[in-house]
């Protein structure tokens, strides 16, 4: 059973062990520079896949998805699994992953809704749902048994790269946990890393690429840096760049509401809900009302900025912009991919004047995603 259906103290225990190593600042510190390169080779694919007279990326969101997994894998299993191969061809398993993926959460989603029959006998969401999970798991796994082999056979070269492989061989090492545990809180940390991270970009890059106020406030972030490695100290100086992120997770966030599993009886506004009800808390709605920002709809990033320009989330109503969630559950990639977001952005903003073909348009897959096929047209920034 993976990790994220376990309550009380059985969730507390693998929640602690399991995600300490993901969350350090030291060991993803470490893992900036590998990050670097596969930002880069995610670049250079998306040149490469680019139509030479058009401009255009089609299936945008695929190529998106494959840097997820390309970097999500590289920090979990502390190595290049390449699937940012230039030679553009996507093997057939990851192709299954990714469609996997995508089913789960729908399936999350028509399971949620309606007189819940896959509670008793399995309906066709049901049977959608295991199936998603059996190649998510299997899938992943083989990825697992390969690094976990090659571990055998290789030893780590400086200190950062000991890092890495330490988040993989650590959770491996675990005392006292079962090695399905342990197998499956990789596999939930990889899968959960890919569409997500896809989404997020996709919702920034939608939000940004219509304002060249906004476009001329991340070059002056990140413009020296179009050519060289791009620094810890870097991202922590790049206030109005936070500021653009923090403001589309605001409007558009890929996980746009809070989720919770009552463990006890309780009344809601007149509402008698059992223990085991599960309660969503929908944020995006209150992060889109006048009433908690001004000009809620306006895509704003000054708004998390002071009068001396650094980014702060110390403004009115800003604890309802939650998209890693808030508490003990807080998302334990939240580190990880706010480093990769923020990385990304700079990366493809320094390198492309990117514009949507067609005005992005989301649905609702338990997570807001956008709907897909998508196209950008990308062309190389001249400076």
């Amino acid at each position: 059973m993976s990790k994220y259906f376990r309550q009380g103290l059985t969730w507390q225990k693998l929640r602690t062990s399991l995600t300490s190593y993901i969350t350090s600042p030291r060991i993803l510190y470490n893992f900036l520079p590998a990050l670097n390169v596969v930002c880069d080779d995610f670049i250079e694919l998306l040149r490469q896949e680019r139509d030479p007279t058009t401009l255009e990326v089609h299936n945008f969101e695929d190529i998106a998805n494959l840097m997820g997994l390309e970097a999500v894998c590289t920090l979990m299993l502390g190595r290049r699994m390449g699937f940012l191969d230039k030679s553009g061809q996507q093997p057939e398993r990851i192709r299954q992953l990714a469609v996997a993926v995508k089913q789960l959460f729908i399936s999350q989603r028509d399971s949620y809704y309606g007189m819940g029959l896959w509670k008793y006998f399995p309906t066709k969401t049901y049977r959608e749902f295991v199936r998603a999970e059996e190649i998510i798991y299997d899938v992943i796994s083989e990825m697992v048994e390969v690094a976990l082999e090659e571990d055998y056979l290789t030893s780590a070269g400086d200190e950062s790269e000991a890092d890495l492989r330490s988040i993989f061989l650590n959770i491996l090492e675990l005392k006292d946990l079962d090695i399905r545990d342990k197998k499956s809180a990789i596999i939930d940390f990889i899968a959960a890393g890919i569409e997500t991270l896809a989404n997020t970009v996709l919702f920034v890059l939608s939000s940004v690429t219509n304002d060249e106020r906004v476009i001329s406030g991340i070059l002056s972030d990140f413009c020296e840096y179009r050519k060289t490695t791009i620094t810890k100290e870097a991202i922590a100086k790049a206030d109005y760049t936070k500021a653009c992120v923090q403001e589309s997770y605001r409007i558009r966030p890929t996980a746009f509401c809070l989720a919770r599993i009552l463990e006890e009886n309780m009344e809601l506004s007149g509402y008698h809900l059992k223990s085991g009800t599960v309660v969503l808390c929908q944020n995006m709605i209150a992060c889109q009302n006048d009433a908690n920002f001004p000009n809620a709809k306006e895509y704003r990033p000054e708004r998390w900025l002071d009068e001396k320009g650094n980014f702060t989330v110390n403004v009115p109503n800003a604890c309802i912009v939650v998209p890693f969630g808030i508490g003990k559950r807080t998302c334990p990639g939240k580190r990880f991919v706010e480093m990769e977001v923020m990385l990304l952005l700079a990366k493809l903003t320094v390198s492309f004047e990117i514009q949507f073909k067609e005005p992005l348009q989301t649905e609702f897959e338990f997570l807001l995603a956008p709907k897909t096929p998508l196209t950008l047209i990308m062309r190389d920034r001249v400076y």
